[in-house]
């Protein structure tokens, strides 16, 4: 499988993780989303209905909402919001703060008690960045131990059987012709500015 991600062009690769890492930390969003209702109907609080279209209005039209979190906490929790509005639509999410925001949100996650949603941002999201597989260290090829790190930061998403050929074409063959993203990013992110 890991000839076909190599055989992957550097920048359509790296379209595909972005689009994948907008995706991740969406479904996140969503999850404290749901554990802020869940937390706020513990304490006997009324909120509005979420708003799917505009969930930074839904956050700060609830005020219980804005207690439960840090102050600054909350604001990166506004800025996610933002980046992250529409599913699918990548064009406005800076993959480059794909670590700073899971840890936004894991740390959420803990103020109100989420413990299912902290567990899988812990072990499905944030686990390659905290640990690190060594065996990368070792590679001689600098443009394969590259790439190997690369691939070490992609998704549990993409996670799939040594060997999978039909999953590794799949993988080219949506990088390439760029399905699921626009490929247009209203930020340098993802080694644009390289």
């Amino acid at each position: 499988m890991f000839h076909y991600f190599r055989s992957i062009e550097r920048e359509e690769r790296r379209g595909w993780q972005h689009h994948q890492l907008c995706n991740s930390v969406y479904s996140v969003f969503h999850l404290i989303c749901k554990d802020l209702r869940n937390w706020a109907s513990v304490q006997n609080a009324t909120v509005t209905h979420f708003d799917v279209q505009d969930p930074a209005k839904w956050l700060t039209e609830n005020q219980i909402l804005k207690s439960a979190i840090q102050d600054s906490n909350f604001r990166d929790l506004l800025e996610i919001s933002e980046q992250v509005k529409v599913a699918a639509e990548d064009s406005n999410f800076n993959c480059d703060m794909y670590a700073k925001f899971m840890r936004n949100l894991d740390h959420i996650a803990v103020e109100i008690g989420a413990e299912g949603t902290r567990d899988q941002i812990e072990w499905f999201h944030l686990l390659r960045f905290d640990e690190p597989n060594f065996h990368t260290d070792a590679e001689k090829d600098e443009e394969i131990r590259t790439a190997k790190i690369e691939w070490e930061k992609t998704l549990f998403d993409l996670a799939h059987k040594e060997g999978d050929n039909f999953f590794g074409k799949f993988l080219k063959k949506c990088a390439k012709e760029r399905y699921f993203t626009s490929g247009i990013y209203s930020h340098q992110c993802h080694g644009q500015r390289e």
